[in-house]
């Protein structure tokens, strides 16, 4: 089984993913802290990352640059935020991390979200 690690501080945005993704063997973690987040990366079952940016006590930013940044683990970033969604691609581009913009605001996106994510999962993407 793989995990979908979802940084955000709303979990309910990713309650069509988990039902979805549980018939392809991949369960949805959502953590806000970055304890959480090291320890699932480190356990090599983490298959992407979902990350948002307006988060209470970390942004996307902190998790970009100090989390993800050193681990080449594809990301999307899925906040409405779109400056900040920009500026945690610019972080992730220095580190040569492969991800994607898919806005939480834009049109369906949790059917945008689950084909990157299936992409990823039946390898046809890195």
């Amino acid at each position: 089984m793989k995990i979908l690690l979802a940084i955000d501080d709303d979990p309910a945005r990713y309650r069509f993913l988990s039902e979805k993704l549980l018939k392809h063997d991949i369960i949805v973690a959502v953590v806000q802290n970055p304890e959480a987040a090291e320890i699932l990366l480190d356990s090599k079952k983490v298959l992407c990352v979902m990350l948002d940016h307006d988060m209470p006590e970390w942004n996307g930013q902190y998790y970009a640059r100090e989390i993800l940044g050193p681990r080449s683990i594809p990301v999307c970033v899925s906040s409405a935020n779109n400056v900040g969604a920009r500026e945690i691609s610019k972080i992730l581009e220095e580190f040569e991390v492969p991800h994607t913009l898919i806005s939480c605001v834009s049109s369906a996106p949790e059917e945008r979200w689950m084909g990157w994510i299936l992409d990823i999962h039946y390898a046809k993407i890195s």
